[in-house]
């Protein structure tokens, strides 16, 4: 009797752990569905916002992807299947080892992680290669994804002159052996495969942070596919008018108290190559106190799912250029700035040569280095950067 009870309770007991873990996934599709249709919602522009990367990025996007037409052709599902993700970099061109490393004063970095992001990766090449300019990344390829960037990313390494140095890592470039070659599978539970991804990214940043600094890099990006680094302020001969008003909103808002900062100059136009890290150094050299720190903290700006109108998305595109392939014409309605909740935690940038001996220690993406980072809920208002942050499609949202 006791034995045929145990049988059944040790059924029960099964029966309600699968009740539990469909109820759970159930949840998770629930709150993914709730998220996505919540942006939705009406994200209207406030009154001092700019549009998108504004209008000056549609041109800067299009001279980098000039050459580049033949991959921005690809879909969601298109040209992103480029086959198995390789254990090394055997199938990418070894041409770039033998060439001069692009300077570190001139030119930005990043760390980047993927998972089947080909879809995004072309527009965010396309579009940092340009600005910033990005010269130097190292990018880790998530174990399971069904896709590789490889095609993509030998691109940039060809680039005859002002060549990208890639490397791409896999696990077992920044993680013990034992715990890189014991995998999370798609069935295991939610919570494991969180708790995995988490540990990846803190290790990930930490160790590319310091390649970064063996390579006399400086400022490098610790951002996602779906995040652009651009100007929080008008440029060229707008930023006058513009920082004007920005003041008079600024004196009538919540933030009055605080005082607003102009720049030493105008910001350059998106449309001038590379010239966001030299904004940079001008502003620490005036002695901007957002760009005093070697780690600076960056707010970021939410842009739903709200589909722009056709005249809105084609507005300064030029011909051959279809403007529904590029998040960043596509969606152009954003939550309001300093709106926390909506946009989330900062992210940042840090200038690896000015850490020192420090390892960094990375608690969390949004504040890498607690001695040098900021807690990341920034003031808008006094930000002389902001990261552009796109939901995107929902093909795209529910693609992984």
């Amino acid at each position: 009797i006791s034995s045929s009870s145990n049988s059944k309770s040790s059924k029960n007991r099964r029966r309600h752990g699968g009740s539990l873990t469909i109820l759970l996934l159930l949840f998770i599709v629930v709150v993914a569905i709730i998220t996505f249709l919540h942006s939705l919602r009406s994200i209207t522009f406030h009154a001092d916002s700019i549009t998108a990367l504004d209008d000056h990025h549609v041109p800067a996007v299009a001279a980098s992807l000039r050459d580049f037409k033949a991959s921005s052709s690809s879909s969601i599902r298109g040209s992103a299947k480029l086959g198995h993700v390789s254990d090394n970099n055997d199938n990418h061109d070894d041409e770039h080892e033998e060439r001069t490393i692009p300077s570190g004063h001139d030119s930005m970095s990043a760390c980047l992680l993927v998972m089947d992001d080909n879809h995004r990766l072309v527009e965010w090449l396309a579009y940092h290669y340009h600005v910033l300019p990005l010269r130097y990344l190292i990018i880790a390829v998530d174990p399971r994804s069904k896709t590789s960037p490889t095609s993509i990313l030998n691109k940039y390494r060809r680039k005859e002159n002002n060549h990208m140095i890639i490397e791409e890592w896999n696990d077992f470039h920044f993680m013990r052996k034992d715990i890189a070659g014991n995998q999370v599978s798609d069935e295991d539970q939610f919570e494991i495969k969180r708790d995995r991804h988490r540990m990846r990214q803190k290790m990930f940043y930490q160790k590319c942070l310091i390649r970064m600094r063996e390579m006399n890099r400086t400022y490098t990006m610790l951002i996602d596919t779906d995040e652009f680094l651009t100007y929080n302020h008008a440029s060229g001969e707008k930023y006058a008018d513009w920082e004007r008003e920005q003041q008079k909103l600024h004196a009538e808002s919540d933030f009055s108290e605080k005082e607003r900062i102009p720049l030493s100059q105008a910001p350059p136009s998106l449309k001038e190559e590379g010239q966001l890290i030299h904004f940079i150094r001008r502003e620490r050299d005036a002695g901007h106190p957002f760009f005093s720190k070697p780690c600076i903290s960056i707010p970021r700006l939410q842009f739903g799912a709200l589909e722009s109108t056709e005249e809105d998305r084609q507005r300064m595109v030029p011909d051959g250029f279809d403007a529904e392939r590029y998040d960043t014409l596509r969606f152009r309605q954003h939550a309001y700035r300093n709106d926390f909740v909506k946009n989330g935690l900062a992210k940042v940038i840090i200038d690896v040569s000015q850490i020192g001996d420090q390892t960094p220690f990375v608690p969390t993406v949004h504040r890498p280095m607690k001695k040098i980072c900021k807690a990341p809920w920034n003031d808008e208002w006094d930000s002389g950067l902001r990261i552009n942050h796109y939901l995107g499609s929902w093909e795209a949202y529910s693609y992984r």
